[in-house]
């Protein structure tokens, strides 16, 4: 799967030559721009339909030549407006796992003002925007008549004082709108709406921006496009979406360089993102720091492995395997704890088993593709040494970590304990549930040799 842009719906009449993809303000994102009504209609009701992050809405189409019968006795108190833009962003509600939107008009400072807020067809089509991403229900003092205040939300109360409703053209809407984004993305993080599965990557990448600096690096750096954020949730399965994208303000829009202080708002941001309280990453189901951890470590192998062992598989060398889990784990986490690092080689163990069983459409579970996934011979006995289950010794390997028996798995064909998992009639934890399906959604992804429904085929994951 591609790293991608937020992409960003701009549904304008106008056509405005310095808003769009790769220009100004939308350097860093990838932007559709929708100039008419039926445009519209083409867009939702064709094969490939924008999917927006944030949809940017103009209130005012009066050059839509689609709209043209309509005039002042459809707007009456609008000056002219036609203030329809709100009611075309309605399709795109809900069209990623985030979504944010902001409405503008260059009406919005003038006389026109007043008359465009007391529209119906702004309103109406406001109660709902406001309803999808406050999570409450409005009512409204114009619509329902009502000369006082109301003793319950209103659309006029909620907007009294919003500042965007001062934003006159797409750039500043935008500026508005990339900082409501980030905050529903890290209330949707919190809330285990949505999952991180590489806060481990982007915080040491993050953290290794201020090292270079300490160590005398120029004055600024070239932020990596290649890094970004992992999300995975139940609606929408695995995005990828680009750092520099997300962080578009902190480095002044146009630009992919950072300086220190722009490195350390981006290190704040993460913080925030990742409720990392003095440098440790939360242990919070939705960052899930050992999950992340073991992931971390799982792609380190396949990188690995990519990268030098293909070019002695290509010389006709035999026997070439991944790197070593454990091994891989001694040297990332090295220096953390004794039950960090034991956790992380209990979720590889299970990831492993997982992976296994995937490859072979759960069919059945074979070791020797488990021992392929932790980069062991199918002849060798680290891994089941994580059980107990090759002498007394409680040390995997010396080059590892000390880790007291794991509980062995269950075989429910003959009532007997297994190094293997099955599947059926194990005791799994709702996390390690998640961290099962979390996983196989994302090396789904990658283009691993997992062909099959993950829901249909893992019932008893639910």
């Amino acid at each position: 799967m591609r790293i991608r842009k937020l992409t960003v719906l701009d549904i304008n009449d106008q056509e405005v030559a310095e808003f769009k993809s790769g220009v100004g303000h939308a350097t860093h994102f990838e932007v559709r721009r929708l100039r008419t009504w039926k445009d519209l209609q083409r867009d939702i009701g064709g094969r490939s339909p924008c999917r927006p992050d944030i949809v940017l809405a103009d209130i005012d189409f009066e050059k839509d030549p689609s709209i043209k019968g309509l005039d002042d006795r459809h707007f009456p108190e609008c000056t002219g407006a036609k203030p329809i833009g709100p009611m075309l962003a309605l399709p795109y509600v809900s069209s990623r796992a985030i979504w944010t939107y902001v409405i503008y008009s260059a009406h919005f400072s003038s006389r026109a003002k007043a008359g465009v807020m007391t529209s119906p067809w702004v309103l109406l089509p406001l109660g709902i925007l406001l309803a999808k991403t406050q999570g409450a229900t409005f009512g409204s003092r114009i619509l329902e008549g009502i000369d006082g205040d109301a003793d319950y939300l209103t659309i006029e109360e909620y907007l009294k004082d919003k500042p965007w409703l001062a934003i006159g053209d797409n750039s500043s809407a935008l500026e508005e709108a990339l900082e409501a984004y980030t905050g529903s993305l890290a209330k949707a993080i919190t809330s285990g709406h949505v999952r991180v599965s590489n806060s481990e990557a982007i915080w040491q990448y993050l953290t290794s921006l201020i090292e270079q600096f300490d160590r005398g690096a120029d004055s600024k750096i070239a932020v990596d496009p290649e890094i970004h954020l992992e999300l995975i949730s139940d609606s929408f399965g695995v995005d990828r979406i680009q750092w520099l994208s997300l962080c578009a303000d902190f480095v002044g829009w146009s630009k992919s360089h950072v300086d220190r202080a722009a490195a350390e708002n981006m290190i704040d941001f993460a913080r925030g993102l990742f409720n990392i309280d003095d440098d440790e990453l939360s242990q919070s189901a939705a960052i899930d720091d050992s999950f992340n951890k073991t992931l971390h470590a799982f792609r380190f192998q396949d990188e690995q492995f990519n990268r030098e062992d293909q070019g002695n598989l290509r010389s006709g060398a035999s026997d070439i395997r991944r790197l070593p889990f454990h091994e891989v784990v001694s040297e990332l986490y090295g220096e953390e704890s004794h039950d960090v690092r034991r956790e992380v080689l209990r979720i590889g163990a299970l990831l492993a088993n997982a992976w296994a069983c995937a490859k072979n459409r759960f069919e059945s579970c074979e070791w020797k593709d488990i021992a392929d996934r932790l980069g062991y011979s199918s002849e060798a006995n680290q891994y089941r040494r994580y059980f107990g289950s090759s002498g007394k010794s409680s040390k995997v390997y010396p080059r590892s970590v000390n880790v007291h028996r794991l509980d062995l798995f269950f075989n429910p064909d003959d009532g007997t304990k297994t190094d293997r998992l099955q599947w059926g009639r194990s005791e799994l934890s709702q996390q390690d549930k998640r961290r099962i399906m979390d996983f196989l959604e994302l090396f789904h992804n990658d283009g691993e040799a997992i062909h099959f429904n993950i829901r249909q085929s893992l019932p008893y994951l639910e």
